[in-house]
């Protein structure tokens, strides 16, 4: 930048990028009105092949502001009016983007504001305003510019750019960080906006992206002393289908095996978007077994409404029935009453609330996601006759009656991570996730959520612990190698109270550390972890880490 006399400035700006200049040339005017140059404004523009040079006329600096006509510009507009003989700089600047930014909102993008001089006396200007709102604008229609890669009713509804609504420059300003979520999508230049008659049409240049993919896990977790094998192997397998029908729907299949004859099974689809209506369904069927102890199966239906972009709310229908293989004689016999695993059907209904201001899908740098369920519901306790079979002065059957008296339940599911990049190829993620249940009758052991392994507490056996409450926090240290690859460090603490056979302990801590790497190759990405465990009653056992390799293939 080189200075003329202290009135003209020249900017020569290396990038053709109009973006880039736009951008630039916004803050160059920020500033000078900061520092008071109320006057100022572009004088003229020089193209070169490989530069374009602005020249910049600043004017006279002044300390403060009078504006005649104020009040006519903030009548019938939520904008504050500062009410003040005399006006700063900063709050000029303040003003002009609360009129403008209101503007933006309300689809009026190519509004001006200015200011026509009266009179200066010393260091003061005295001026009025020139405002002109320009033509008002509605959102059209969105334009695939590379071919239709989904269905633009999809498009309008994930991106919150509602036909016929008016424009808004914030929802086209979030486009590019909104599409970056989307799976099976690859933004390949800036949206563009098409004004054209009073619709603004939004052009969007994208590109497929691997979304498809088939991945497995094996894991090798230490077997107890005196088993025949010092090793067991664990496993899981997961096809997950994305955007086959061009309406952004999702079809999963995953099957696990991390347990000792604990298999489970999960269905999923959800279809983001049906014609004609104004939310998406979801649909969801899990299996699982556990030892030879019970079966359950859990259905889900949902209703979710796009309130924003990436934002949703869901009304809930949730089923849970389980089966009892079963029954543990030998404790009924010994304590005569019901053990803590029964056969039961919950129907339950609640909504559920996501938000994702992440800038990845696979590897955020910054933003955050939360997710919030809530479901209540009355659970029924079914009868086992293998149980009343020892029931020899109806104890059993009472209890029976009084659990079903007390059986109104509330489920409570929370989710949090945060992410913050610190330094170059440097990001810290903080993870929380915690799971309550409330009701006055009893808590089952096979009902509630199976803790340990890679998915929530590494360092510890797959799936381990039976918790019906707990709150677990991970903080992570990431090096990142490239847009989806990085290497790792972190802690993971968890506090919880967990049952086991039939005794439900208090509230205790338990910690998994270690390390591991992500790395995204051109068929899949790849990963692989290694962490250590620690208890209130045990300390750290460097000599029986967890070792997990996963591999992901994208098609």
């Amino acid at each position: 930048m080189v200075d003329h006399n202290g009135l003209i400035s020249i900017y020569k700006l290396s990038s053709s990028d109009s973006n880039i200049v736009f951008k630039t040339l916004e803050k160059i005017q920020s500033k000078n009105l900061e520092e008071g140059f109320l006057l100022s404004s572009l004088d003229s523009v020089h193209r070169y092949p490989d530069s374009v040079i602005y020249y910049y006329t600043k004017s006279r600096q002044f300390k403060g502001l009078k504006i005649s006509n104020l009040d006519s510009i903030v009548k019938n507009r939520n904008i504050k009016n500062p009410k003040l003989e005399f006006i700063s700089p900063r709050k000029w600047i303040n003003f002009q983007n609360s009129v403008i930014g209101y503007d933006l909102k309300v689809g009026y993008p190519l509004s001006k504001i200015s200011l026509n001089t009266d009179t200066i006396i010393e260091d003061s200007l005295f001026a009025g305003i020139i405002y002109s709102r320009g033509p008002y604008f509605k959102f059209g229609h969105i334009d695939q510019r590379n071919g239709k890669l989904v269905s633009d009713a999809y498009l309008h509804r994930i991106l919150n750019i509602k036909l016929n609504y008016p424009f808004s420059q914030k929802e086209v300003g979030n486009i590019s960080n909104v599409l970056s979520q989307v799976p099976f999508l690859e933004v390949q230049y800036a949206p563009r906006v098409n004004f054209f008659g009073d619709e603004a049409n939004i052009y969007l240049y994208l590109k497929k992206k691997p979304a498809n993919n088939f991945d497995f896990l094996l894991g090798f977790n230490k077997r107890p002393a005196g088993e025949t094998r010092s090793v067991r192997i664990t496993g899981q397998a997961t096809i997950d289908l994305n955007n086959s029908f061009k309406v952004g729907e999702r079809i999963l299949l995953h099957y696990e095996n991390l347990q000792e004859s604990s298999p489970s099974l999960r269905i999923l689809t959800v279809f983001p978007y049906i014609k004609y209506l104004p939310f998406g369904i979801g649909f969801s069927f899990d299996l699982n077994k556990f030892q030879e102890e019970f079966v359950n199966f859990q259905t889900q239906f949902k209703l979710n409404k796009i309130i924003g972009q990436r934002e949703e709310v869901s009304l809930i229908f949730h089923n849970n029935s389980s089966y009892l293989l079963s029954v543990d004689s030998f404790f009924i016999k010994r304590e005569n009453r019901l053990p803590r695993s029964l056969d039961f059907n919950i129907l339950s209904t609640g909504i559920e609330y996501l938000n994702n201001t992440t800038n990845s899908r696979i590897n955020p740098t910054h933003g955050y996601g939360i997710e919030f369920q809530s479901r209540v519901g009355k659970k029924i306790f079914r009868k086992n006759p293998s149980i009343l079979f020892y029931d020899m002065n109806n104890k059993l059957n009472n209890e029976y009656d009084s659990l079903n008296a007390n059986s109104v339940q509330l489920n409570f599911k929370f989710k949090f991570a945060i992410y913050q990049a610190i330094a170059n190829r440097q990001v810290l993620k903080f993870n929380l996730n915690s799971n309550a249940i409330y009701s006055k009758a009893k808590i089952l052991t096979n009902e509630i959520d199976r803790i340990g392994g890679i998915n929530n507490l590494r360092g510890f056996n797959d799936n381990i612990f039976a918790s019906d409450g707990y709150i677990i926090s991970t903080i992570e240290y990431r090096f990142l190698l490239d847009r989806n690859s990085f290497l790792n460090v972190f802690l993971d603490h968890a506090y919880m109270r967990i049952i086991s056979q039939e005794i439900k302990s208090p509230w205790q801590n338990y910690i998994g550390m270690g390390l591991g790497m992500q790395f995204l190759t051109n068929v899949g990405n790849f990963g692989l972890f290694i962490a250590v465990s620690k208890t209130e009653n045990s300390s750290i056992d460097f000599s029986a880490p967890k070792v997990h390799f996963g591999y992901t293939a994208l098609f």
